[in-house]
């Protein structure tokens, strides 16, 4: 699960900090995840997987409108 994130990542963005920083919050947010109780666990499965999708998608739009700004500063 957590390698097929990773990949997921080095396909949408090539930015390495912008992995690094999600990679470090993934690890706080299982950490997190594995301390409270199992039955909460269970219930944050489906949420991870759905952030899974978003937060790729979101960083992208992000990237694209960064790209934009640098393009009108020059």
């Amino acid at each position: 699960f957590f390698l097929l994130f990773i990949l997921r990542l080095n396909d949408i963005t090539k930015n390495f900090t912008v992995k690094l920083f999600i990679i470090t919050s993934y690890i706080m947010l299982i950490t997190v995840v594995i301390v409270t109780e199992m039955q909460v666990h269970i219930v944050l499965i489906p949420v991870f997987t759905i952030l899974l999708f978003m937060i790729p998608a979101f960083i992208k739009v992000k990237v694209i409108d960064e790209n934009k700004d640098l393009k009108i500063n020059n």
